[in-house]
């Protein structure tokens, strides 16, 4: 047998087919910000009685769990399919209880496909990835499936899937078909529970023909009086007796499709059956081979034991001996051949049984196939029959798009529908006149929590509830931006003053950095407070270590809308690696005041740190840096130099190697920061040195790994020179730079 361990020494990787379930709770950075306590013991109490239970009972396994993400892995689509809606229901109900910014609301993505299985049971591999995207593709509450998932279990499970177009995805080459996934339930069920009433037998044909419009236009028309006059025109042109002769068109269709629904599950059932058959018949057939060739094999045994006996007994006296040997041993080669001539007719016949059945699975895989093509023509006549008594009706989105659009809401009117949606406890993350994807969503939070369609568009009658149930919040508005406007305007002095625009990205951001959703390594959560300059900045941690990935800081660049976060790290095992360290890279966007950034395995969310803006105070023009010393021309521009620190009279391991930093540095304003490729043992493990003058004193600060140290020094207007001791070290340290 082959040896279980690969070259080198590693265990060897198994490969297998799984149905992956992988969630992730929908606002949880808001919930934390809400209440971290309370957040951590409901996530806590939803694992243990309700991801926990669920997944058992579908013979699946919790593959892993990292702060507010799951990852799950089942043998069976159809039972994976069938939990996944299962915690969802269960979690509804356990969300009842709780009010609308507490709710704790998972989207779910289930994708099939080949994982890679290490020796602790983690699962690796494209499927898991691919299972990630299509879970941030789910509705807060629901679940998306891929194709895979769909073709697997349509058929079997009890559910109806929703086609949700193609995507693209990041890191994922191909466009993934997503399909929506809802428990199946009857047309008048689905109805009642949308419009929160009861049909009954009784009720009206007015209710009939309504519930047929419903049904083939794809929606329903709770909110008909906000709509656009074509979509009223277009229900009008209906008469009474289409809209029955539609509802008894779909009735009969319905009926053919289940009878050709029933007729192809008992072809399945008796494929299975077959197929069942023909397995149990190989097994008799290769039982009887093995059998036969075994009886052969004793045979010539016995005859080659015979003959030699025979020949050794050739020469002796005893005849009559002789003869009854060889008579009892004719007997038994006698018995030995018919035995196998009974195996070998044995073995013909599970041959013959084992063709039959292969016949019949045949027979039963063609019944399958002529079920399935009816079922599907039956299914696709059904919806042609409703096409044709009925016109097609706009969704429901669509015809609240075209409600706001009539509306003709200019930058004031969208500007206060934000206000008010923050002072009802949708954040719209500002209140710029436009209504991007943020106040769309806050939109949509707010007519789900007053039990209306979640459209993410408002109606004239929304737009006039929202603007009644926030007036005093609108009026106390209207009343800053009126005195905002009453400020004097800034004199020719103050206006001198340099002010960042109000785009500007410049400030102190607050946040956290996450990794580990996906199961793949340690997971660790960084709270890193970036100021940003010139739309860059660098945060650092007080000090590496196992509990934080070994993170020696986080870099951020913003160019226009686009983020690129970096991590850098230590090697492996608490040393610096020589050269530039290990990077991470996270690539993202700008959304208002958020900086959102992620990869596969980490995420990152900053939000401005806001402070009160004061109106500029005019005053008597500032002097310069360099008023009180007119013969020292301005520092700005290129300076090239060194930064070195000794060995001093103790030892190396005590205080470390001598260095020496080779600087090159551009002053802007009288300041600028040169930074390492990375720390190492060559530059005293530092990350930058930073360089700032005023009138004729420097300031030289160089940041290390745990430590901050500064030197105070002059500038001449031809050098600037620094020379000290660094407490942390006891080093003696010198910095000398010359204008290039």
């Amino acid at each position: 047998m082959s040896s279980p361990t690969a070259e080198g020494g590693r265990t060897a990787r198994r490969r297998r087919l799984s149905a992956i379930v992988q969630a992730d709770l929908s606002g949880y950075v808001r919930l934390m910000e809400g209440g971290e306590d309370r957040t951590v013991s409901r996530l806590k109490s939803v694992r243990a009685e309700i991801w926990l239970p669920a997944v058992d009972a579908g013979g699946g396994r919790i593959v892993n769990i990292v702060g507010d993400s799951v990852l799950a892995e089942f043998s069976s689509a159809v039972a994976a399919v069938a939990a996944a809606i299962d915690i969802q229901e269960r979690m509804a109900r356990f969300n009842q209880a709780l009010d609308e910014e507490q709710r704790l609301m998972f989207r779910i993505g289930l994708h099939l496909g080949e994982v890679i299985v290490d020796e602790t049971e983690t699962i690796f591999g494209d499927a898991v990835n691919v299972a990630s995207r299509i879970q941030l593709m789910a509705e807060p509450g629901g679940i998306a499936a891929s194709r895979e998932i769909r073709d697997a279990t349509h058929l079997l499970a009890d559910c109806t899937f929703v086609d949700g177009g193609r995507h693209r995805a990041r890191h994922v080459r191909r466009p993934l078909q997503i399909y929506h996934v809802h428990r199946r339930e009857s047309v008048s069920g689905a109805l009642a529970r949308k419009m929160g009433v009861t049909l009954r037998r009784s009720a009206l044909w007015g209710t009939i023909t309504a519930v047929a419009v419903l049904l083939v236009g794809g929606g329903y028309l709770a909110f008909t009086t906000n709509l656009t006059a074509a979509v009223s025109t277009a229900a009008l042109t209906l008469s009474a007796e289409q809209l029955e002769q539609a509802l008894v068109e779909r009735r009969r269709a319905d009926a053919l499709a289940a009878e050709k629904r029933q007729l192809e599950a008992q072809a399945r059932q008796r494929a299975d059956a077959e197929a069942e058959a023909k397995r149990r018949a190989d097994v008799e057939l290769e039982n009887a081979r093995q059998a036969r060739q075994k009886a052969e094999l004793e045979l010539a045994q016995l005859k080659a034991d015979i003959e030699a006996r025979r020949r050794a007994e050739g020469g002796r006296d005893d005849q009559s001996a002789v003869i009854a040997q060889r008579a009892a041993e004719e007997a038994a080669q006698r018995k030995a051949e018919a035995e196998a001539t009974s195996l070998r007719e044995a073995e013909e016949a599970a041959a013959k049984k084992a063709e039959a059945d292969a016949a019949n699975k045949q027979q039963a895989d063609q019944a399958l196939a002529v079920a399935t093509d009816r079922r599907e023509q039956a299914e696709a006549d059904a919806r042609a029959a409703a096409a044709k008594t009925a016109p097609a009706l706009p969704t429901l989105k669509e015809q609240a798009e075209a409600a706001e659009r009539g509306l003709r809401l200019d930058a004031t009117d969208r500007r206060r529908l934000q206000v008010a949606l923050t002072s009802l406890g949708f954040d719209t993350r500002g209140d710029d006149g436009v209504l991007g994807p943020r106040s769309r969503e806050m939109i949509a939070n707010w007519q789900k929590a007053r039990n209306q369609p979640s459209t993410g568009f408002v109606t004239k009658a929304q737009q006039q509830a929202l603007l009644q149930d926030a007036a005093a919040a609108l009026s106390k508005d209207d009343e800053q931006r009126k005195a905002k406007q009453d400020i004097p305007p800034v004199t020719e002095a103050s206006a001198a003053l340099p002010a960042n625009p109000p785009e500007s990205t410049d400030g102190l951001w607050r946040g956290t950095y996450e990794c580990g959703r996906n199961g793949n390594f340690k997971p660790f959560t960084l709270k890193p407070e970036v100021r940003l300059k010139a739309g860059s900045g660098t945060w650092y941690t007080a000090y590496a270590s196992s509990g934080n990935d070994n993170t020696l800081g986080i870099s951020v660049a913003i160019d226009g809308t686009k983020v690129r976060v970096t991590r850098r790290t230590m090697s492996s095992g608490g040393s610096i690696a020589s050269g530039a360290p290990p990077e991470t890279t996270l690539f993202g966007w700008l959304e208002s005041n958020a900086i959102l950034a992620s990869n596969n395995k980490c995420t990152m969310v900053l939000e401005r740190d806001v402070a009160p803006v004061r109106p500029p105070v005019v005053s008597q023009p500032i002097p310069t840096a360099y008023d009180n010393h007119p013969s020292l021309p301005s520092p700005d521009g290129l300076w090239r130099g060194t930064y070195k620190c000794d060995q001093g009279l103790v030892t190396v391991r005590q205080r470390g190697a001598p260095f020496v930093i080779d600087l090159n540095l551009r002053l802007t304003n009288g300041s600028a920061t040169w930074r390492t490729a990375g720390p190492s043992e060559t530059n005293g493990y530092s990350f930058d040195v930073a360089v700032s003058v005023i009138r004729d004193i420097a300031n030289i600060a160089r940041t290390g790994l745990g430590s901050r140290v500064t030197l105070t020094g002059r500038y001449d207007g031809a050098t600037i020179s620094a020379t000290g001791k660094e407490r942390s070290s006891d080093r003696d340290c010198t910095l000398a730079l010359t204008r290039s």
